[in-house]
């Protein structure tokens, strides 16, 4: 009888384990500062680097060719910790979970804080959003 309940109760771990994997991303409001570092990951990891660079502030030293030269995991998983605006300035803290692709492969877990500003009325990525770790930045002329 407990062998029985026990493995009920594990059949039903399972399948809302396997639920909730399966479930999409959460849509991040329109124009905030989350849904701005959403779209950003979501396309680096698609890899359409050239979209990821559009949400990267222009002023800043980061570039499309630094995304470009930069390793990009083949798989992660992004989970919004926290966000916190003060005025043009915000930033929003994500717990990265890189993983080796296998179906229960071991992960590596890291937590990346993003400086967003606005610009034109639009949320983009300063400093050097993850998984930029050093950008070249614009040429200096001597």
């Amino acid at each position: 009888m407990l062998a029985a309940i026990v493995g009920g109760v594990l059949v039903l771990a399972g399948i809302a384990g396997v639920t909730s994997a399966r479930r999409g991303p959460v849509q991040l409001e329109d124009g905030s500062p989350g849904a701005a570092v959403q779209a950003y990951l979501a396309s680096i990891e698609s890899g359409d680097l050239e979209t990821a660079a559009a949400q990267l502030d222009p002023s800043g030293r980061c570039t499309l060719d630094d995304l470009r030269k930069t390793f990009r995991p083949d798989s992660f998983r992004a989970v919004l910790e926290e966000t916190g605006t003060h005025g043009a300035d915000s930033t929003v803290t994500i717990r990265i979970t890189e993983t080796d692709g296998a179906p229960l492969g071991e992960g590596y877990s890291h937590v990346e804080r993003y400086s967003l500003v606005q610009v034109e009325g639009r949320w983009l990525l300063a400093g050097t959003p993850w998984p930029l770790f050093d950008c070249s930045g614009p040429a200096v002329k001597s």
